[in-house]
């Protein structure tokens, strides 16, 4: 999903940046929110096992949320 703001603002919430992060991103998440339902679509539990285990490279450790974790 691509979203394309045309000259976006700073505002007091997004602390005075105008930048994609703060711009865009919450539209995009938005739209997803209000259409994965509709196509079915679930959400997934970044703190799972599976989905770790998934995004593992193997032979690396990697840190997430400031604990390292070390290849299996």
């Amino acid at each position: 999903m691509v979203a394309v703001l045309d000259e976006p603002v700073p505002s007091k919430d997004s602390h005075g940046f105008a930048t994609a992060g703060w711009t865009a991103a919450p539209v995009v998440g938005g739209v997803i929110a209000r259409i994965g339902p509709l196509l079915n679509i679930k959400p997934v539990d970044e703190e799972s096992e599976t989905v770790k285990k998934a995004l593992e490279i193997e032979g690396q450790e990697y840190v997430h949320k400031g604990q390292k974790i070390a290849p299996h």
